[in-house]
């Protein structure tokens, strides 16, 4: 098996960007139903990453963003990583607007160019603020709990946005780890299941409430083309494009319900209920949406059960 690729920000922060290669994804682990894709009304994403790249993602998918990065340069994505996700998250919510608030990119000469903690922190309280976001999408993490990150993922929750964040992907090599905002109470923190649908050996096992492939994923590149790719942030991508799709179809729920909706309606996959491997389960985004529409559905469980670090 091929090494993980990891690429470590000058402060702590880790993007959580793996790339593998080989075959195609054989088997779709998720559908979405017809009649959910043509009632998206365009939810906004802030897609905290490295920009997405027009020629692969149509233009009317991407708002307004920001090069927190490079802030001379527009959007556009040099990497892939961002184009990748933002592929993912338009196969579940193929009307929802796309932000770019790019905090990883690359100059004109190739030299890798990260913002900061301090950053991501004025980002995530600008896709609330300043680009009126309803999801938050972060494929990074720090590997401590940072009162001003804490604090701006306790606002977003505040001001009704949901937050979806990777889990990690280093647990062969540093399974104590838990990262952040994934780990934070408010935070869908989302691990990667494998081809045959069990948590990815590479997922980290701290801070998971719900899963998604992660495996050998096929996903769009810079110019639109196909490339299969493997982490814990393009399993979080599908999660966001679930809950951009509820929210859709039922826009005044509150985070805590989204959540909820998603937990109740994932599939076991590992031990019965929740367990440290998989959180709540593989995430159904179809099931979801029927319990969405389900009169009377009340069900919402609040906290994390059981969930103390490793368990």
């Amino acid at each position: 098996m091929k090494p993980i690729l990891s690429f470590r920000i000058r402060n702590g922060f880790e993007a959580c960007r793996h790339f593998w290669g080989v075959i195609l994804l054989g088997q779709l682990f998720l559908a979405v139903s017809g009649t959910a894709a043509a009632e998206q009304p365009g939810v906004k994403v802030a897609l905290i990453d490295s920009g997405i790249s027009p020629i692969a993602i149509d233009a009317a998918h991407i708002g307004k963003g920001w090069n927190y990065a490079l802030p001379r340069r527009d959007t556009a994505d040099v990497i892939g990583h961002g184009t990748a996700l933002a592929g993912l998250i338009l196969e579940s919510a193929p009307d929802a607007v796309l932000v770019p608030l790019v905090y990883d990119t690359r100059t004109a000469g190739g030299k890798p160019v990260q913002s900061d903690l301090n950053t991501i922190v004025r980002i995530i309280r600008d896709a609330v603020d300043e680009y009126d976001c309803q999801v938050i999408n972060l494929s990074a993490g720090v590997t401590r709990d940072v009162p001003a990150l804490r604090e701006a993922i306790a606002y977003a929750e505040q001001q009704g946005v949901v937050v979806v964040a990777s889990v990690g992907n280093r647990q062969r090599t540093a399974p104590e780890l838990t990262y952040y905002p994934a780990a934070y109470e408010t935070v869908i923190g989302v691990g990667a299941l494998r081809q045959d649908g069990r948590a990815a050996s590479f997922s980290q096992r701290n801070g998971v409430t719900l899963a998604a492939p992660g495996e050998k994923l096929q996903v769009l590149g810079l110019r639109g083309e196909s490339t299969t790719a493997s982490g814990t942030s393009y399993a979080a991508a599908q999660v966001t494009g679930a809950v951009a799709a509820v929210l859709a179809a039922q826009p005044d729920l509150q985070p805590e319900q989204v959540r909820q909706l998603l937990y109740d309606s994932a599939r076991d996959v590992e031990a019965a209920g929740f367990d440290p491997d998989t959180g709540y389960g593989a995430m159904q985004i179809d099931e979801a949406l029927k319990l969405v529409r389900t009169e009377g559905y009340g069900g919402f469980k609040t906290g994390r059960a059981g969930l103390e670090g490793p368990l």
